[in-house]
Protein backbone atom coordinates (compact mmCIF):
# COMPACT_ATOMS: atom_id res chain seq x y z
CA UNK A 1 0.00 0.00 0.00
CA UNK A 2 1.16 3.49 -0.83
CA UNK A 3 1.59 6.48 1.15
CA UNK A 4 -1.38 8.22 -0.54
CA UNK A 5 -3.25 5.23 -0.18
CA UNK A 6 -2.38 5.20 3.48
CA UNK A 7 -3.95 8.80 3.52
CA UNK A 8 -6.98 8.00 1.70
CA UNK A 9 -7.71 4.72 3.99
CA UNK A 10 -7.02 7.38 7.31
CA UNK A 11 -9.63 9.40 6.09
CA UNK A 12 -11.88 7.05 4.56
CA UNK A 13 -12.21 5.91 8.40
CA UNK A 14 -12.61 9.38 9.93
CA UNK A 15 -15.64 9.77 7.78
CA UNK A 16 -16.73 6.83 8.68
CA UNK A 17 -16.67 7.17 12.69
CA UNK A 18 -17.05 11.50 12.31
CA UNK A 19 -19.27 11.53 9.43
CA UNK A 20 -18.85 14.26 6.75
CA UNK A 21 -16.58 16.90 7.40
CA UNK A 22 -14.61 18.96 4.74
CA UNK A 23 -11.12 18.18 5.75
CA UNK A 24 -11.45 14.97 5.41
CA UNK A 25 -12.61 15.17 2.17
CA UNK A 26 -10.38 17.61 1.36
CA UNK A 27 -7.03 15.34 2.41
CA UNK A 28 -8.11 12.43 0.46
CA UNK A 29 -8.89 14.85 -2.72
CA UNK A 30 -5.10 15.87 -2.03
CA UNK A 31 -4.15 12.08 -1.97
CA UNK A 32 -5.86 10.94 -4.71
CA UNK A 33 -4.84 14.33 -6.96
CA UNK A 34 -1.24 13.43 -5.90
CA UNK A 35 -1.54 9.90 -7.20
CA UNK A 36 -3.05 10.88 -10.38
CA UNK A 37 -6.87 10.24 -9.47
CA UNK A 38 -8.31 13.36 -10.55
CA UNK A 39 -11.66 11.78 -11.22
CA UNK A 40 -11.84 10.32 -7.44
CA UNK A 41 -9.91 13.43 -6.86
CA UNK A 42 -12.67 15.97 -8.34
CA UNK A 43 -15.57 13.60 -6.24
CA UNK A 44 -13.62 14.12 -2.94
CA UNK A 45 -13.31 18.09 -3.62
CA UNK A 46 -17.17 18.33 -4.13
CA UNK A 47 -18.10 16.09 -1.35
CA UNK A 48 -15.83 19.09 0.49
CA UNK A 49 -17.36 21.64 -1.15
CA UNK A 50 -20.81 20.19 -0.05
CA UNK A 51 -19.38 20.42 3.43
CA UNK A 52 -18.37 23.88 3.39
CA UNK A 53 -19.51 25.99 0.32
CA UNK A 54 -16.92 28.81 1.51
CA UNK A 55 -14.12 26.49 1.52
CA UNK A 56 -12.16 28.44 -0.90
CA UNK A 57 -9.22 25.61 -0.89
CA UNK A 58 -11.57 22.97 -1.83
CA UNK A 59 -12.29 25.00 -5.02
CA UNK A 60 -9.10 25.49 -5.36
CA UNK A 61 -8.05 22.25 -5.62
CA UNK A 62 -10.96 21.42 -7.03
CA UNK A 63 -9.96 23.51 -10.41
CA UNK A 64 -6.09 22.10 -9.79
CA UNK A 65 -7.04 18.72 -10.22
CA UNK A 66 -9.90 19.79 -13.57
CA UNK A 67 -7.09 21.51 -14.81
CA UNK A 68 -4.87 18.47 -14.76
CA UNK A 69 -7.52 16.48 -16.41
CA UNK A 70 -8.12 18.95 -19.36
CA UNK A 71 -10.29 20.49 -18.51
CA UNK A 72 -9.86 24.44 -18.54
CA UNK A 73 -13.36 25.49 -18.66
CA UNK A 74 -14.28 24.51 -15.24
CA UNK A 75 -11.08 24.66 -13.40
CA UNK A 76 -11.22 28.50 -14.92
CA UNK A 77 -14.56 28.78 -13.05
CA UNK A 78 -13.29 27.01 -9.83
CA UNK A 79 -10.06 29.17 -9.47
CA UNK A 80 -12.44 32.71 -10.22
CA UNK A 81 -14.59 31.17 -6.94
CA UNK A 82 -11.53 30.18 -4.89
CA UNK A 83 -10.72 33.85 -5.98
CA UNK A 84 -13.64 35.25 -4.88
CA UNK A 85 -13.33 33.04 -1.58
CA UNK A 86 -10.21 35.51 -0.72
CA UNK A 87 -7.87 31.79 -1.66
CA UNK A 88 -5.10 31.86 -3.84
CA UNK A 89 -2.02 29.85 -5.06
CA UNK A 90 -0.19 31.60 -2.09
CA UNK A 91 -2.95 31.20 0.60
Amino acid sequence: MGEYDLVVADCEAALTIGGPDEASYFYMGNARLLSGNFEQAIGDFDSAIECNSDSGRAYYARALAKELKGDSEGSDLDYRRAGDLGFNESS
